[in-house]
């Protein structure tokens, strides 16, 4: 024990491949002091990825579902709700990791070449804070980049037992100008399928892009 102990005291979290997974409680100055990181790192990227030369050719702004992200299949999405899946339901009910369904994607149809995105966390829209009964009907997000690697995985049940209704990526997500983002959750096994098995969650998401490409302030 007191080896373990000494040797605990010598880790330097900062160089800690990964922090994984999500906070289940924030204070409100630690929430603001998160968004204003990722608020500065997603222009930062955007300075680096060359969308504008200086920061008075940016803008950084809240991410739209319909404006920023493709469906599952990579079309295009007409609605501003917050909605998973986009149209109909979900259509497992194992709970296990075989059934992870793909939900939302990013290309050049959606100008990801012209973007940054820096994700931090997810919100529940679908349900006031007074809730009685567990609303949600699926038990994880899982973030990968082209379909391919996984970047982080997010148990969100925990949802379920915060008034607040929000949860907080304990490493924020960044996709890079041009990264093909894939955004993939695991239905639940207590839910049965049927037509109300959808989930309403909210990405809390920053995204930086070139001043006037949508909004001009």
């Amino acid at each position: 024990m007191i080896k373990l102990q000494a040797k605990k005291e010598s880790i330097d979290v900062g160089r800690v491949g990964l922090f994984s997974g999500v906070y289940a409680m924030m204070t409100d100055i630690d929430v603001r002091a998160l968004e204003d990181s990722v608020s500065r790192y997603v222009l930062a990227q955007a300075l680096i990825d060359n969308i504008s030369n200086t920061e008075g050719g940016l803008v950084c702004r809240e991410i739209l579902v319909d404006q920023d992200l493709l469906d599952g299949s990579g079309n295009a999405i007409t609605s501003r709700d917050w909605r998973q899946p986009v149209s109909a339901n979900y259509t497992t009910n194992t709970g296990a990791k075989a059934s992870l369904t793909q939900i939302y994607t990013t290309s050049t149809a959606s100008r990801n070449d012209r973007k940054v995105f820096g994700i931090y966390g997810l919100r529940l829209v679908g349900s006031g804070p007074g809730r009685e009964h567990a609303v949600l009907t699926t038990n994880s997000w899982v973030w990968k980049r082209s379909d391919v690697k996984t970047i982080d995985i997010w148990p969100i049940q925990t949802l379920e037992t915060i008034a607040q209704g929000a949860i907080y990526g304990k490493t924020p997500i960044l996709f890079k100008r041009g990264d093909d983002m894939s955004v993939n959750v695991i239905p639940n096994a207590r839910t049965a399928v049927s037509s109300a098995k959808f989930d309403q969650l909210c990405i809390l998401c920053k995204v930086a892009e070139a001043l006037g490409a949508n909004v001009t302030g």
